[in-house]
């Protein structure tokens, strides 16, 4: 995985990309709050690998919620795509 990071980093170069590896794997809890001390913008975005891919809006739409100085976080709900 660390080689489709260094490739989206070198086809992107004006995107503020870090990989940080780590020894020994300690589970997503302790990679999440390692990287969230990385984290320089006022919205974090988290999603996971098994996560349907998202609308090309999904971005803009999560940040609008934060126009509401009310909001301080916001999540989504797993919607089926296809009832079984």
């Amino acid at each position: 995985m660390p080689e489709k990071v260094k490739e989206c980093a070198q086809r992107n170069p004006g995107l503020k990309l870090a990989l940080i590896e780590e020894p020994v794997r300690r589970g997503k809890v302790h990679a999440l709050n390692k990287a969230l001390r990385y984290a320089a913008g006022d919205i974090v975005v988290v999603t996971d690998v098994d996560a349907t891919r998202p609308s090309s809006n999904m971005l803009s739409n999560v940040i609008s919620w934060f126009n509401d100085p009310a909001v301080g976080a916001a999540t989504c709900f797993k919607v089926p795509l296809v009832r079984a």
